[in-house]
């Protein structure tokens, strides 16, 4: 088999048109990679809302109250007089589950400020996803 120098060109032609293919190809890649995440950002920040006033009620329940379960995550309401009914229902209260990382600090101070008629400071947030007629809790605070 006997290579011709217009053969080498040809071939040389390719792999320098593969070169410049590949270069395009990532340039598109990139391109994408930084494009795509800023044209699919969504924030879905709930507004977060304020109230001062004093407990009314606490009541704690499993989430799958029909049947006993160790593994079910627990449920606490916060009832708040002054708060505006939660998602447009009647009930002025705030949720916050066991699987919250201050629970046992909330339900303590709740508790507390409950047992001693102190006013408390009490944010949730705009929206009702643990239960859906109860704000989602934020922070409480002590006055």
């Amino acid at each position: 088999m006997q290579v011709t120098l217009q053969d080498v060109l040809i071939s040389f032609r390719n792999i320098r048109s593969l070169g410049n293919l590949c270069r395009i190809k990532n340039t598109f890649k990139l391109t994408l990679f930084i494009l795509l995440p800023l044209m699919s950002i969504q924030v879905h920040a709930a507004n977060t809302i304020r109230t001062t006033g004093y407990i009314s009620k606490i009541r704690s329940f499993s989430n799958g109250a029909s049947t006993y379960n160790t593994n079910d995550i627990g449920i606490t309401n916060i009832y708040v007089d002054s708060l505006a009914g939660a998602c447009g229902s009647n009930e002025k209260r705030i949720v916050i589950g066991t699987d919250h990382p201050l629970y046992q600090s909330v339900v303590s101070m709740a508790l507390m400020a409950k047992a001693s008629n102190l006013e408390i400071e009490i944010w949730h947030l705009d929206t009702c996803t643990v239960r859906t007629n109860s704000w989602d809790f934020r922070l409480i605070e002590l006055q």
